[in-house]
């Protein structure tokens, strides 16, 4: 019920790669209009060194080239910003889930260096004491598990056998004697002769 949950709010694995390949197709064209920006940037530092008459409008040229270059830009950033936005929850537990690696990783490695110092420390018979200890722990839960099953089924066989014969024969004879009276009683209303 809670995955149901989780899955319907947040997009499917496929509309995430296909977010992202957008993500990365705005990015590209962001990239390719900031390099053109920083061509534009050395040709005005070029011409602010250099001593042309002309340099002083090439400038505001390309300083309107810039602007205009940079509102190109801002739709694709403010696609890039939506898009962003869409997988933020899914980026978010991505990144919950890489640290969570993270730490099992490091858990792991230090149990594994504790058990390597345990078992440095520990002599033979205490190791042989362990594991016979373990292994009766083991062998008691199964068999109390299969002694406890055994019980229920003798428990359900003992309780079907009593509704079963709960009824006497006193009681059923009895019981068809009274619907035989009654049978011979309709019978006689009806006409027919007793048997």
């Amino acid at each position: 019920k809670h995955l149901r949950g989780l899955i319907r709010r947040f997009p499917s694995i496929k509309s995430i790669k296909n977010i992202k390949s957008e993500i990365k197709t705005n990015n590209g064209e962001i990239n390719s209009i900031k390099k053109e920006i920083k061509v534009l940037e050395k040709r005005i530092s070029a011409y602010k060194k250099s001593k042309d008459f002309n340099a002083q409008e090439e400038i505001l040229k390309l300083e309107s080239e810039i602007q205009s270059k940079t509102s190109e830009m801002t739709p694709y950033q403010n696609i890039v910003d939506e898009l962003n936005a869409k997988i933020k929850t899914h980026t978010d537990l991505d990144e919950e889930l890489k640290e969570c690696r993270r730490i099992i990783k490091a858990i792991t490695q230090r149990k594994d260096k504790l058990v390597e110092e345990a078992r440095e420390k520990i002599t033979d018979e205490e190791a042989e004491e362990l594991i016979v200890a373990r292994w009766n722990r083991t062998i008691h839960s199964i068999v109390d598990a299969y002694i406890e099953e055994f019980a229920r089924n003798l428990q359900l066989d003992i309780e079907h056998t009593y509704e079963k014969y709960t009824v006497t024969l006193k009681n059923i004879l009895s019981d068809r004697d009274k619907v035989t009276a009654d049978l011979n009683k309709y019978l006689e209303e009806l006409g027919y002769a007793t048997v």
